[in-house]
C-alpha cells in the first residue's frame, strides 16, 4: 500500500509545473488526486497521464480568483470521491507576476509584478486575489470537509521570495509571506484533527525556466546561489509534500520546510579560495 492509500487529495494548480510532479508522485503513493485549474487541456492531460500509468485522478476546473469556482470544486471534488483529506495550495499567479502584457504597437498594457510605488491598484489585485484570497477560499471550504472525514491535512506551497527580498516582486512577496503566516496560525486554530505546513519552494527546472537556463552563463549564475549540485527536476519537491500529506507526519503542524536546494541558507558573497589569501 502507498503512503497515501484511500486520502483523496486535491492539488490546487495541478496543470502543469510543481503542482503536475506532486500529483502524478502523490498517485504513486496511492491518493486519488483531484487535478486542479483553469487550463482544462492540462488539467485532463495530466490526469489522464495519472490513469495511464495505473494511479487514479480526475480533473475539476478551479480558478482561484473567484470564490464561487472555489466553492464549487471542492464540492465537486467531494461528490465525486466522496471525501476530502488532502488540500495542496500549490497555486500561483504567475502569469501576473512573471509576465507583462502589450498590444498591437508594442505598448505595455499589463504591467507585471513590481515595486509598490510603480502598480496600480488593479495590478496588486490581481496578485493579491487569486494568491491570498484563494488560498483562503480553499481553505476555508475544504477544511469543513476535512471536518467529516475526521483529519485532514493542508500542505501550502510557498517560495523563498517569502523569506528573502526580491526586487521587483513586491506583490508576489506578500502573498507568500501571508502564506507562511497563515500556516502557523490555522495550524493552531484547527489543531489537533487539521494539520498545516508549508515547503518553502527554491529553483526548479519547470518548463519556464528550462529556457532560461538553457544559457550557461545564465545557469551557471544560478547555481551560484545554491547548495546543490544542479537545479532540481519539478519531481524533487514532492517527497517534502507527500510527507506532510501522509500520516507519518502527525505529529509535525505549522512548520516551514524549505526545499530550495539551499537557497535561502547561502550567504550572497563572491566565491573565493582561501588560498588566494
Amino acid at each position: 500500500m502507498g503512503r497515501l492509500s484511500g486520502k483523496v487529495s486535491l492539488v490546487a494548480g495541478s496543470t502543469r509545473g510543481l503542482g503536475e510532479a506532486i500529483a502524478i508522485e502523490m498517485a504513486k503513493e496511492g491518493a486519488n488526486v483531484a487535478v486542479t485549474g483553469r487550463s482544462r487541456e492540462g488539467g485532463q492531460r495530466v490526469a489522464k497521464a495519472i490513469r495511464d500509468a495505473g494511479g487514479e485522478a480526475k480533473y475539476f476546473f478551479l480558478d482561484l480568483a473567484d470564490e464561487k469556482s472555489v466553492e464549487t470544486c471542492v464540492n465537486d471534488v467531494v461528490a465525486h470521491y466522496g471525501a476530502l483529506h488532502v488540500l495542496v495550495n500549490n497555486a500561483a499567479p504567475t502569469d501576473h507576476v512573471t509576465g507583462a502584457t502589450h498590444d498591437m504597437d508594442g505598448k505595455l498594457v499589463d504591467k507585471a509584478d513590481g515595486k509598490v510605488a510603480d502598480m496600480t491598484t488593479e495590478r496588486w489585485r490581481k496578485v493579491l486575489t487569486p494568491g491570498l484570497d484563494g488560498l483562503f477560499w480553499a481553505m476555508k471550504y475544504s477544511i469543513p470537509e476535512m471536518q467529516k472525514a475526521g483529519k485532514g491535512s493542508i500542505v501550502n506551497i510557498s517560495s523563498t521570495a517569502s523569506l528573502l527580498g526580491i526586487a521587483y516582486l513586491d506583490a508576489y512577496t506578500a502573498i507568500k509571506g501571508a502564506m507562511n503566516a497563515m500556516t502557523r496560525s490555522v495550524a493552531v486554530s484547527y489543531a489537533p484533527h487539521i494539520r498545516v505546513n508549508t515547503v518553502v519552494a527554491g529553483p526548479f527546472l519547470t518548463a519556464g525556466l528550462a529556457p532560461v537556463v538553457a544559457n550557461p552563463k545564465v545557469k551557471a549564475a544560478f547555481l551560484q546561489t545554491i547548495c546543490a549540485e544542479d537545479i532540481a527536476a519539478p519531481s524533487a519537491i514532492a517527497p517534502a509534500v507527500i510527507f506532510f500529506a501522509s500520516d507519518e507526519s502527525y505529529y509535525v503542524t505549522g512548520q516551514l520546510l524549505g526545499c530550495d536546494g539551499g537557497l535561502s541558507i547561502k550567504m550572497a558573497i563572491p566565491t573565493f579560495s582561501l588560498a588566494e589569501y
